[in-house]
This record gives C-alpha cells, sequence and structure tokens, in this order.
C-alpha cells in the first residue's frame, strides 16, 4: 500500500514537473521533491526513536546523512533500476481518481506533520528497549 501511494506520488510529481517547468531531468526533480517531503517526517522518527531508547541527542550531521541515504535509495530505485519510467508508463491513481490522486500528493506533509505531532504526544511508546 504505502509502495503503491509513494508510486502515484511520484506519478502526479512527475507529471507536474513535466508539464509546469520544463527540465533537462524531470526525474531528478521528482525525487528531490519526495526527498523534501518525507525527510521530515524520516528525521523525526529517528531523532525520537534513539532519544527515546539510548537518552542520546543526535546531531544535525547525522541528519544530513539520513537525507544523502534517503535521496541515493529513491535515485536507484526510480532512476537507475528505470522504475520511474515504468511508473509513468502505467500511471497509478489513487481509487482510479486523478483529483483524489493528486490531492494526496500534494497533501501527504501535512499529513504526515499531523501525524508526526501525534507521534510525539504520545511517543511512550516509541520505547522498544525497557
Amino acid at each position: 500500500m504505502i509502495k503503491f501511494i509513494l508510486d502515484a506520488m511520484y506519478y502526479q510529481i512527475f507529471i507536474f514537473n513535466r508539464d509546469k517547468f520544463i527540465l533537462e531531468n524531470p526525474h531528478e526533480r521528482t525525487i528531490q521533491i519526495i526527498c523534501g517531503i518525507l525527510f521530515l517526517p524520516v528525521i523525526v522518527l529517528v531523532y525520537l526513536l534513539i532519544e527515546e531508547n539510548f537518552n542520546y541527542k543526535t546531531p544535525f550531521v547525522f541528519f544530513i546523512i539520513i537525507y544523502v541515504l534517503l535521496y541515493k535509495t529513491f535515485c536507484s530505485y526510480y532512476i537507475k533500476r528505470k522504475k520511474g519510467m515504468e511508473i509513468i508508463r502505467s500511471k497509478p491513481l489513487i481509487f482510479n481518481s486523478q483529483k483524489v490522486s493528486s490531492f494526496i500528493s500534494w497533501m501527504i506533509y501535512p499529513i504526515l506533520v499531523v501525524l508526526l505531532y501525534f507521534i510525539i504526544i504520545h511517543r511512550h511508546w516509541l520505547k522498544i528497549i525497557q
């Protein structure tokens, strides 16, 4: 399910980049936007997991490494394996609706921010190691 939502998000952002901006490499720009959208939730979750379980405040440099790993992972999957072109050809839509797919693709960031708010408020469940 998450892979399908990421694929639909990739498709919607790619279409936006291709039609709105005339770029030499719209796949690269799409990866940058997706990594930018997912960066905040990933670093907050990693930061909270490390702080709650090991009582260690993570330095900022660690977050740069997380972004680079996230970016390299998406680049290897979508660009180097040519999955981005397959996604563009298959045109994945959430609930078979262009409007719903577009809305969810662009509103995923506010939805994730609200989810992070609740994770921070109820972070006692993040304690893995007792």
